[in-house]
């Protein structure tokens, strides 16, 4: 399950990534310009290791980072994340999931890796929620039912089950 198959979500420029990655690279490249006039050779080439980390951080939250998905409804952004339960759980997560008992989700104990996987699409501020539940059946995880979209209290409520 990813982003692209819900139409309430769009993918987005993020300023904040893009102008943080502006600023690391500029400050890189001064640092390289700064630390030829320097008569110290300790000084300048900790300069050189420290612009050389501003303009690999600075390139990676230009290509990586400047393009997320936010949810419509309230412009927040969104995070996909996976949770892992035992298999002889499985009963009771579909049956949590289906009957939106999200109090009974809280009492399943989430595993770091198991062949049943809970994969959750949800908004920073708590307003958006997807799921959907998979079973490892030989050589894949393979769906276990449809997706479904949470929104407002039930979204919050969800989200909040799972932490």
């Amino acid at each position: 399950m990813n982003h692209n198959n819900h139409p309430e979500l769009e993918k987005k420029m993020n300023a904040g990534a893009l102008a943080c990655g502006i600023g690391c690279c500029i400050a890189g490249i001064a640092l390289f310009i700064i630390q030829k006039n320097m008569t110290n050779v300790g000084l300048s080439y900790l300069l050189i290791f420290i612009g050389l980390v501003l303009l690999c951080y600075g390139a990676y939250m230009l290509i990586c980072r400047t393009k997320a998905w936010y949810y419509k409804g309230t412009n927040s952004p969104t995070s996909c994340k996976e949770y892992f339960f035992l298999a002889d759980d499985f009963g009771a997560l579909q049956s949590a999931l289906n009957s939106s008992n999200w109090q009974a989700l809280k009492k399943l104990k989430k595993q770091t890796d198991s062949n049943v996987k809970l994969c959750v699409v949800s908004s920073k501020d708590g307003q958006f929620a997807s799921f959907q539940l998979f079973r490892y059946q030989p050589f894949e995880f393979k769906p276990e039912g449809a997706t479904r979209v949470l929104k407002d209290a039930e979204a919050s409520a969800f989200i909040d089950a799972l932490k």
